[in-house]
């Protein structure tokens, strides 16, 4: 199960982005790469991604998660398990000491980092973002007047125009 971009919180958004951004560094690839990549050695990265979203308690659902990942909310409780065994393990003494360095850089960023102190360029792309959404919502409004109309039989009178004008 997926959920629409715009029903997902911002901060949730924000987190996701630094997280894959940092466990991408760390494995040296592109973001891109980490979350459309199949292989095994990129879906263990992926569940870093998980395991780190996961750390806030319950405040992130696992669908909002998925859905930002490109994933089924069924994949991320899997790595999240598959981490958790990883780590408290040890399969690699190395994965443990892997994943506590990024999990420190993580935690640092979130307590220097919000929309406001986002560089100008994220800044203005989750500005952006915002803004299609509302676009998208006001459109889909606008449908469904139209539809209501048309299935109804009216012409569009000018009681129809000011509803219309009013959405837009």
């Amino acid at each position: 199960m997926r959920k629409p971009l715009n029903l997902i919180p911002d901060d949730c958004k924000i987190n996701f982005c630094i997280a894959v951004e940092i466990v991408a560094r760390h494995a040296g690839i592109s973001k891109r790469k980490l979350l459309k990549d199949p292989s095994h050695k990129l879906a263990v990265q992926r569940f870093i991604v998980f395991a780190l979203m996961d750390s806030f308690d319950g405040k992130y659902s696992n669908i909002d998660v998925g859905s930002l990942a490109g994933k089924d909310h069924s994949t991320v409780i899997n790595g999240q398990k598959v981490h958790s065994e990883m780590y408290e393990t040890n399969h690699e003494k190395t994965y443990r000491d892997y994943y506590d360095k990024i999990y420190e850089e993580f935690m640092s960023k979130l307590s220097i980092e919000s929309i406001e102190e986002l560089d100008p360029q994220k800044k203005s792309m989750f500005q952006v973002i915002s803004e299609i959404n509302k676009i998208e919502m006001s459109l889909k409004k606008v449908k469904d007047v139209l539809i209501e109309s048309y299935l109804e039989g009216f012409e569009l009178n000018e009681e129809i125009r000011n509803e219309l004008k009013s959405i837009l």
